[in-house]
């Protein structure tokens, strides 16, 4: 744990490894058409709310309230490109955001606000990142849908350092 008490976390869906698989495969020509530096495999997932650093007190009333959350499962198609010209990053993402998915990370954004968390500024944009460091973009078809039935989310610490973060599931939540 860092010094400070605080551990770095986020909220967020967590693929098993055939999605990972498939999505690997399906946009591994996209790319690396990038020149940019792939996600690697065991790290690819959709955050769902990003909490920072979060003081260690905070982190068990926080699980206790997010899971009291219903999560009625729901099917996500991970079907369209997107690029983040200003952080440099691809990624992919749904046509469409399931009511589902909208209303958990809502609810979520919600629970760690009450707690005293600072309020997150951005729109939730489901996406999970493929690249970042992005030199140059190919024409980008869209790629094949990939179906990713989802009934469950996770707590996640991560711990910045070396050439990638390192993610370490703290709690699932279904």
């Amino acid at each position: 744990m860092p010094r400070s008490g605080k551990r770095r976390l986020f909220f967020g869906l967590w693929p098993d490894d055939d999605l990972r698989t498939r999505v690997v495969r399906a946009t591994r020509a996209e790319v690396r058409g990038t020149g940019g530096k792939p996600t690697p495999p065991e790290n690819l997932h959709m955050t769902l709310h990003f909490l920072g650093p979060t003081p260690e007190e905070l982190i068990h009333p926080l699980i206790e309230r997010v899971s009291a959350l219903p999560l009625d499962p729901f099917e996500l198609a991970l079907e369209q490109y997107g690029y983040w010209q200003r952080a440099r990053t691809l990624w992919l993402g749904p046509n469409e955001t399931p009511l589902p998915l909208a209303e958990l990370a809502r609810d979520i954004g919600r629970i760690s606000h009450e707690l005293g968390l600072p309020r997150n500024r951005r729109a939730f944009i489901p996406h999970m990142t493929l690249a970042r460091k992005v030199n140059r973009l190919t024409p980008r078809e869209p790629p094949r849908p990939l179906h990713w039935p989802v009934n469950e989310f996770v707590l996640v610490e991560s711990v910045l350092g070396g050439r990638h973060s390192r993610y370490t599931i703290l709690e699932h939540f279904d």
